[in-house]
């Protein structure tokens, strides 16, 4: 079957985001699927029969394309990007049997627009927001994934591992603080409150 890999890391991403039932099977062939793309440097590819057909019915309908459709490559700037949707991929399948759900829906989120991006030609050029996200269960994520999320935020894994520290850095999108201490036994991490974002947005800019 002719796969768009980033359709499908899409739909998988948005069902992490949301705590889907379906997001583990969705996993399950998106991380074979990725570790293609990352050998053949396509983003659109043929895959088993058998990978898809376990999906939830309606998936393959969105993922599948035509035999005549553009063979399109992503771009060299963009292949960093494609090593974050799989490392996050990994990781989530990890948490997922772990049932780390506050954290699946987290990277989900921060993860979840970045495929359509790679496949219209870009790259995310502002997502110091989706990154603040994350971090808010950086205590959750393995050293690889703290490694690929840092790198591509242009943070250091030491600088990360103290901001998630402070408040305001950290975004708490799904109210997590509001019913628990926070990750890192900070419970002042950002809940997400629109007037307080404004707040703190650009806070944390400087890297150095």
């Amino acid at each position: 079957m002719l796969v768009d890999s980033m359709k499908l890391a899409y739909e998988t991403f948005q069902g992490c985001r949301l705590g889907a039932p379906y997001s583990e099977a969705l996993l399950t062939a998106l991380i074979p699927t990725l570790e293609e793309v990352r050998e053949s440097g396509m983003l659109v590819l043929d895959v088993p029969d058998s990978r898809i057909e376990p999906l939830p019915s309606g998936f393959k309908e969105v993922i599948e394309c035509d035999p005549d459709v553009e063979r399109k490559t992503p771009r060299s700037r963009d292949q960093q990007w494609v090593n974050l949707c799989y490392i996050s991929a990994v990781e989530l399948r990890r948490l997922w049997a772990a049932g780390a759900h506050g954290a699946v829906r987290s990277l989900g989120y921060a993860m979840h627009e970045v495929p359509n991006e790679i496949s219209l030609g870009g790259s995310p050029t502002d997502w110091d927001f989706e990154f603040r996200v994350a971090a808010f269960h950086w205590s959750d994520f393995s050293s690889a994934t703290h490694d690929a999320l840092a790198n591509i935020a242009d943070f250091d894994v030491d600088r990360v591992d103290k901001l998630v520290q402070r408040e305001g850095f950290a975004v708490d999108m799904h109210g997590y603080s509001r019913s628990r201490e926070g990750p890192n036994g900070n419970s002042g991490n950002a809940a997400y409150n629109p007037v307080h974002l404004l707040k703190v947005i650009g806070k944390f800019t400087d890297k150095s």
